[in-house]
């Protein structure tokens, strides 16, 4: 069996439900938003700082939109 067929054979024959990330409890984390809210994600950086933006924010860029 070649090496493409070995693998395929690996990943057809794996879990179809799946393997979730969990946490020292074993407790299994919403990293997918299934729960339909942001628990077990944790806020890091400024990427989102000052966030969520009011208004317009096109037009101050855009002048032309």
């Amino acid at each position: 069996m070649t090496t493409a067929l070995c693998l395929l054979a690996f990943l057809t024959a794996a879990d179809p439900e799946g393997v979730l990330p969990t946490d020292a409890t074993g407790r299994a984390l919403n990293l997918d938003f299934e729960t339909g809210d942001l628990r077990d994600w944790i806020v890091g950086g400024e990427t989102f700082k000052n966030q969520p933006i009011d208004g317009d924010t096109v037009a101050k860029r855009r002048r032309d939109m």
